[in-house]
């Protein structure tokens, strides 16, 4: 995307940092956050995704892997130079620019994602579910894709059942 906006191809994009700041400094302006998007059911996120044969397969691989997120957010949430400092050096940036990029994400807990807002329980699909649908429905909108699934198959795409293992093992 910042090639195409040094070019002038594009006059503006969803884009996160770096490359934000480097739109910013070459004289773009911010004219919304993910965080202001959340009151209106707009959920932008990293993701984790796999395939189910293989959580089916490793589940405690997967259950360890969330436990290590978990503990990252704890950590940054915690010890925020201490978070800072590891993720500027584990992707060779500067620890300044490091801690504005976090500091403009939401931190979620493990047990806030279970809110019915994200991730939902075993009980009840959040309303990430219904994320994962819009998205579908943009992208074939703008001819990305053939079809869209059915709601079903992004609630159960969802999978709170990993995350409540990972909570419980993590004494949440």
């Amino acid at each position: 995307m910042l090639a195409a906006w040094k070019r002038g191809d594009i006059d503006g994009g969803y884009v996160w940092h770096p490359t934000l700041q480097s739109m910013v400094d070459d004289g773009g302006k911010i004219l919304i956050h993910s965080g202001d998007l959340i009151d209106q059911g707009i959920v932008t996120a990293d993701v984790i995704v796999v395939r189910r044969e293989f959580a089916k397969a490793h589940p405690e691989l997967v259950v360890d892997y969330l436990k290590s997120q978990i503990r990252a957010v704890e950590t940054y949430r915690h010890s925020p130079d201490q978070a800072v400092a590891a993720v500027a050096k584990e992707f060779s940036l500067k620890q300044v620019e490091t801690d504005q990029m976090m500091r403009e994400l939401v931190w979620l807990s493990g047990e806030e994602q279970k809110d019915d807002q994200f991730i939902g329980n075993t009980e009840k699909t959040g309303q990430f579910a219904n994320v994962l649908l819009d998205t579908a429905h943009f992208l074939h909108d703008q001819g990305l894709i053939d079809n869209v699934p059915d709601s079903d198959v992004f609630k159960r795409a969802v999978a709170p059942e990993y995350l409540d293992k990972a909570l419980q093992q993590e004494g949440n």
